[in-house]
């Protein structure tokens, strides 16, 4: 027999999955979006024989994202 409290605690399993998916879409988002500036920085520094800086300014990438991927180019 299920109590008010099983119904509580199966809906809060159900919201936290639901919650636990779209997070795990949004950073996997950010990752893909990471890895897509690295491909392009990186293949514009070898096509054109360009700095990391460089690249980055060609590409647009707002002044405070620069350390994130001037720390990603370097490792």
């Amino acid at each position: 027999m299920c109590t008010v409290l099983d119904e509580v605690e199966e809906r809060g399993k159900e919201i936290g999955k639901e919650i636990g998916k779209e997070i795990g879409k949004e950073i996997g988002k950010e990752i893909g979006k990471e890895i897509g500036m690295l491909r392009a920085l990186r293949g514009l520094m070898g096509t054109i024989k360009c700095s990391g800086e460089k690249a980055m300014e060609l590409l647009g990438i707002p002044e405070e994202e620069k350390k994130k991927y001037r720390e990603k180019l370097n490792s």
